[in-house]
């Protein structure tokens, strides 16, 4: 498990984070929260004053200051969710990003008026395309949800990944030089943000957003990108920004999606090589969607009391 946690550095972090959230969250520490700075002054005077010492500093002490790092990031994690408590208790004005986003997304549904479709299918086509659900009936909503595929409906981390491959197969034109490999990894970048910016900043959208920068930016560095820990990266980043993300269904049903096709999927590959490459493809979906599925079963019961049984059909139809 040390082993695994060594070779994931933001997974250690990121459980920290997670547990200051629960505790500011179940038990307010918000006053009490200083204490936890104790331990850290102590062990930095004790340290000023040994610094002379040989070994004050050396590989043996590191466990000292990894409880040191942990107390900070607790206080932390406890004052920034109290800080957004305070601020979800009052009415706050819409900010600008949001306004200029919503005001996008609305020139962006324009076209959409004429085209030659029912309203039920115009506001179907405008939820999975830039995220407004606005228009929505509620009975489709139901309708989608009873079939499994309520996911569609949402700007998700496969609408981000489609975009990502467009922009990607539409930038790989340019010269394979250093300075256009860093042009066209900004350019990537930027587009993708901006997309995900104007379809209303979804929790799943982010962390799809958050994912991919963070391999490209691996990838654009010669850094090797391990999985899981970009997994827990983006999920620290997001909780750092607003830790009440912890408790947004879209938040949870993303990350524990993601989680179960990382883990699940590879084993499920396992269990039969397909060597037909007509018939990879379509094994690959499969196995995609039973992870997700094995991943979010309970979550999906506990949050709306049903679950699809007929979720592979809708997707492999």
């Amino acid at each position: 498990m040390i082993k695994e946690l060594q070779i994931r550095p933001f997974s250690r972090p990121l459980l920290v984070w997670i547990a200051g959230i629960i505790l500011q969250t179940a038990f307010p520490l918000y006053a009490y929260s200083v204490l936890f700075l104790l331990f850290p002054l102590l062990v930095l005077v004790l340290s000023c004053f040994g610094a002379k010492e040989r070994g004050a500093f050396c590989y043996e002490t590191r466990w000292l200051w990894g409880a040191v790092f942990v107390s900070l990031l607790l206080f932390l994690s406890i004052q920034k969710t109290a800080c957004s408590q305070v601020d979800l208790s009052f009415e706050h004005s819409e900010s600008t990003l949001s306004r200029l986003a919503k005001e996008e997304q609305l020139r962006l549904l324009e076209p959409f008026g004429r085209l030659n479709l029912t309203d039920e299918e115009k506001s179907v086509l405008a939820t999975i395309t830039v995220g407004y659900r606005e228009a929505m009936d509620r009975d489709v909503r139901q309708r989608f949800s009873v079939a499994g595929v309520a996911h569609i409906l949402a700007v998700s981390g496969f609408h981000v990944a489609v975009v990502c491959g467009f922009l990607s197969f539409f930038l790989s034109f340019l010269p394979r030089s250093e300075p256009c490999r860093w042009v066209r990894y900004l350019l990537t970048v930027l587009l993708l943000w901006l997309f995900v910016a104007v379809t209303g900043l979804a929790a799943s959208a982010v962390r799809a957003a958050l994912m991919l920068t963070l391999f490209l930016t691996g990838g654009v560095l010669g850094r090797r990108v391990e999985r899981y820990n970009i997994l827990a990266a983006s999920a620290f980043c997001m909780l750092v920004y607003e830790p009440l993300y912890l408790f947004d269904i879209g938040f949870q049903l993303s990350y524990l999606a993601v989680l179960s096709i990382l883990y699940f999927q590879p084993q499920l590959q396992r269990l039969m090589k397909v060597r037909n490459p007509l018939l990879r493809a379509p094994w690959q979906w499969i196995t995609v969607t039973l992870a997700a599925q094995v991943g979010t079963v309970f979550l999906c019961l506990y949050y709306f009391g049903q679950f699809s049984t007929v979720f592979l059909l809708t997707i492999c139809r």
